[in-house]
Formats: C-alpha cells, structure tokens, sequence
C-alpha cells in the first residue's frame, strides 16, 4: 500500500512541477521554483514570509517537503510548524544563489532549493514566552493599510452608434451631347423689284364742239354789194 502511494505521489510531483523543456525555453526565463525539504518530522504546517502557503505537498511518509511557486529572485522565509508541541519552529532563509537548475529527465529542467531541518526541541517555559512574543510583535504592527473603496463610477449612457449612412450609388453621368450643328445662315431671299407699270399715253382729247360760238349773234358779214 506504501509503494502504491508513493508511486501515485510521484506522479503528482511529476505533474505539477514547473518543468520546462532544455531546447525550447530559455532557463533564465523562468522566475518559480520549488523548495525541496528533508525533514527529521513528519507533516510540519507552512507558512511562507508570514503567511499560510497552499502550494505544497509531501512524500516518503511526510518525511519529504516540495514547496512550489516560490519566486527564485527574491528572499523568501519559510517557517515550519512541527504537529508536536514538544518540537520547536525552524525557519528556512531561501536566497537567490541557493537555486540550481536540477535536470528531471533528457529533455526537462526544474529550478530547485534543497535544504535539510532537524526539529530541536523545546525547553520547559520556552515555547509559551516565545508564542507570547510572537503575538506581541503581531499587535505591534501597523495593521496594513486599508485600500480605499472608490464609489463605482456612473454608468455611462452608452449612446447606440450612429446610423450608417446608406451610400447611394454614383450618378450616372449624363451624357454630353455634341453641340447641335449651327444651321447656315441663308442668304435672304431678294425679290425682284415689280415691274413698273408702263405709263400709258394719256388719252387723245375728245373734240368737243363750241356751241358757245353757234349761240353767239353772228358778225356782221359784209354785205356784197
């Protein structure tokens, strides 16, 4: 049952591990690691620079620690609390030059900080004053500040977007007629003056016969003698 759980715990080491292949990633790329632990107690609680840390997990019967995502270019503590009372806390300085790039297989690599931790253990009364101790440092922090809540920002009216003008098909352009031929300008038409009429000659005067003078008393002819 022991070899089944080991051999099932190391899968899921295998598998949550941030490994990366040799010829695909550059190592300097990566910034996490994992924290590997051989311990002289088993299943201890974490807490990474002052906080419960999630990211961890144990094998060879809690004998074993891997803590993961732990950032490799910063300082780091790691506080282990031991499941007995008796047992005092040990605290792991993690610093940028303890990380090696361990080799898993042909192809992958993994960031790792290894260290060893042997519990000591208590002497009577020390464990209560330094519990004491640690609860005063705690009260004499500043609580951290508290981020203010800004008031939501009012909805703005969300305007529908303009209507897209329909784009109307280019006029056919009008065809430009030639200019309409100039009709020549006729001549005027002269009309030949009318004949003058031909003068006729006055009319021979009618003889008109003087009954005046037959009415006049006739002179005195000679009378033959």
């Amino acid at each position: 049952m022991k070899s089944f759980a080991w051999l099932l715990a190391s899968a899921i080491f295998l598998t949550t591990l941030p490994v990366f292949a040799q010829e695909k990633t550059d190592p300097k790329d990566i910034v996490l690691g994992v924290v590997i632990v051989k311990l002289d107690s088993e299943y201890p609680i974490v807490e990474a620079d002052g906080a419960l840390w999630e990211d961890f997990f144990y094998e060879d019967d809690g004998l074993s620690l891997y803590v993961e995502q732990i950032d490799r270019t910063k300082d780091h503590t790691i506080r282990l609390k031991p499941i007995y009372d008796d047992q005092k806390f040990a605290d792991l300085k993690v610093k940028p030059k303890d990380w090696k790039l361990a080799k898993l297989d042909k192809e992958t690599r993994q960031w790792q900080a290894s260290f060893k931790v042997g519990f000591k253990k208590w002497k009577p009364g020390e464990r209560e004053k330094f519990l004491e101790e640690e609860a005063r440092k705690k009260k004499a922090e500043p609580p951290p500040e508290e981020k203010k809540v800004e008031p939501p920002a009012e909805d703005k009216k969300v305007e529908p977007p303009p209507e897209e003008k329909k784009v109307e098909p280019p006029q056919e352009e009008k065809k430009v007629e030639p200019p309409a031929e100039e009709k020549k300008a006729e001549p005027p038409k002269v009309e030949p003056p009318a004949e003058e009429k031909k003068a006729e000659p006055p009319a021979e005067p009618v003889p008109v016969e003087d009954t005046a003078a037959e009415d006049a008393p006739a002179e005195d002819q000679p009378v033959e003698k």
